[in-house]
């Protein structure tokens, strides 16, 4: 089958699937785009050639594992290369021609894809640790470079937040947790979302948000990874106050916080308002978490298609390390959602757990225009596209609340 005949086929099952749906949202139809999408850029940029090399890499290793005696780990190993290795062969055949047998089936194989054409990079002092030997870096390497000054700017003012234990003002704190993302907003002030405020939050009676008794949440900025050559000086700031928080619904999604004075890094600037169309380049940056791959994973997980194996190759630095957390910047475009509600956008950049809260800068001048706050892929779908709140309505959101840059 030659690509226009793939495409009309994939056109085909996408109409089917929506007469099928019929009451169910747009969602379905945005994810099944943004799948389509990710395909047809795959075809122009040659992806298969990677995904070729990649195998070729996966297949030595495979042969070092196999030499090996036949130990339960050395197994497990043996079977994460072979999904791997499953899957790239089932993305090469989508790009070679064979129509997906359905949504699920076209959604795991542009996974595959995107492991390729939406890559995940580190950040050190403030710019991406990347080279020419890293997965897509010569696809963004002029688009990111342009933007490098007002992009490290924005990385710099970007952190993540920690839970500790800590019973009374004398005591020692105990780390509990490492939490999502956060962002420089004001002088004494960081945004995140809501659903992340509502793991240290409660709340009250009056209706009023309260911080949790017993804990210390701090936001260290930023984090970035021990073995980059050279790093931004980190700074842990700690949360004292809830400032605002946004209503019920996802454009409200957002929580300011206030911090101890005079502690946190500058604020980067906001744009001045959302003017970007489908197809602009973005990227978000923040600290994601490992994605927990589907094979191992119990019912109802939220989880990848992804196995372990390409889950490392996405997030590989060029040491070949995979640290987590770390600061990660991940490109991509912004994509038409009709369904949305006008204060919020859609685009297609790797985001996982971890990533709510992070700013969402255009790369035609590194400013940030956006709130992420959730990937969506439709309903028993993995996510293939994210949603964020415009730049217009968290302005909003600070200025109700006094809160100035």
């Amino acid at each position: 089958m030659n690509r226009s005949n793939l495409g009309r086929a994939i056109g085909a099952l996408i109409a089917g699937y929506a007469l099928h749906a019929g009451a169910q949202t747009q969602a379905p139809n945005v994810a099944t785009s943004a799948a389509t999408q990710a395909r047809q850029e795959a075809v122009s940029l040659d992806v298969k050639s990677q995904l070729q090399l990649q195998d070729l890499a996966l297949k030595k290793e495979q042969a070092v594992w196999l030499k090996n005696s036949q130990t339960p780990l050395v197994a497990a190993k043996v079977q994460e290369i072979d999904q791997a290795r499953s899957n790239i062969a089932a993305a090469t055949r989508l790009l070679d021609g064979e129509p997906p047998q359905s949504l699920k089936d076209l959604k795991e194989k542009t996974e595959t894809i995107r492991v390729v054409t939406r890559p995940v990079y580190g950040v050190c002092s403030g710019v991406p640790w990347a080279n020419d030997q890293m997965t897509a870096w010569r696809s963004w390497r002029d688009y990111i470079g342009d933007v490098s000054s007002p992009l490290a700017t924005v990385a710099k003012s970007v952190g993540v937040i920690f839970q500790y234990y800590q019973p009374d003002a004398a005591a020692k704190p105990t780390y509990m947790s490492v939490g999502a993302t956060a962002f420089v907003v004001g002088k004494s002030h960081i945004i995140t979302n809501r659903h992340v405020l509502q793991n240290y939050a409660y709340i009250d009676n009056q209706g009023a948000w309260r911080l949790y008794g017993k804990q210390l949440l701090v936001v260290s900025f930023p984090l970035e990874y021990s073995s980059c050559v050279t790093r931004s000086a980190q700074r842990d700031v700690r949360i004292v106050a809830i400032e605002a928080v946004g209503g019920d619904g996802e454009n409200n999604d957002y929580a300011i916080l206030r911090t101890e004075d005079n502690a946190l890094p500058p604020a980067a600037p906001l744009a001045p308002n959302f003017n970007l169309t489908e197809g602009s380049r973005v990227a978000v940056i923040g600290y994601p978490s490992r994605p927990v791959s589907c094979a191992g994973a119990d019912a109802g997980d939220d989880c990848t298609y992804l196995s372990e194996k390409q889950i490392d190759t996405m997030f590989r630095l060029p040491d070949s390390q995979i640290p987590f957390p770390a600061e990660r910047i991940a490109p991509g475009m912004l994509l038409l959602n009709p369904s949305l509600d006008p204060q919020q956008f859609s685009y297609d950049s790797s985001t996982w757990g971890g990533n709510s809260g992070s700013p969402v800068v255009r790369l035609s001048d590194g400013m940030i225009v956006g709130l992420h706050y959730g990937g969506y892929g439709g309903d028993s779908e993995k996510a293939t596209y994210n949603n964020a709140i415009k730049v217009d309505r968290i302005r909003k959101a600070l200025a109700d609340a006094g809160v100035t840059q």
